[in-house]
C-alpha cells in the first residue's frame, strides 16, 4: 500500500492520520484504500474508508477508497 500523505494533528500528538494512494498519474500508481488513523501513536489503525453523511453536499457519503490522498489541510481558526 501507497502512502501519499501524514500528518499529526496539532494538540494530539498521539493521533495520526496517513491518506493512501499514489498521487502520480503514472501507469505504476496505486489508488489507495482510505485514511488509516492511529490513536495511540502508531500501535493499532483503523481505516477510514467513506466519510459522514453529514459532511458531503448531497447528503451522501464521500467515498474515500479508490481516491490518492496526497495532502491534509488543518484549520487553525475550527480545528
Amino acid at each position: 500500500m501507497s502512502i501519499g500523505a501524514i500528518t499529526v494533528p496539532a494538540r494530539r500528538a498521539n493521533v495520526i492520520l496517513a491518506g493512501t494512494g499514489d498521487p502520480n498519474t503514472g501507469t505504476g500508481s496505486w489508488y489507495g484504500a482510505g485514511i488509516l488513523r492511529s490513536a495511540n501513536g502508531g500501535k493499532t489503525w483503523n481505516l477510514i474508508d467513506e466519510t459522514s453523511t453529514a459532511l458531503n453536499s448531497p447528503g451522501l457519503p464521500l467515498q474515500l477508497s479508490r481516491q490518492r490522498i496526497c495532502r491534509f489541510a488543518w484549520s487553525t481558526t475550527s480545528p
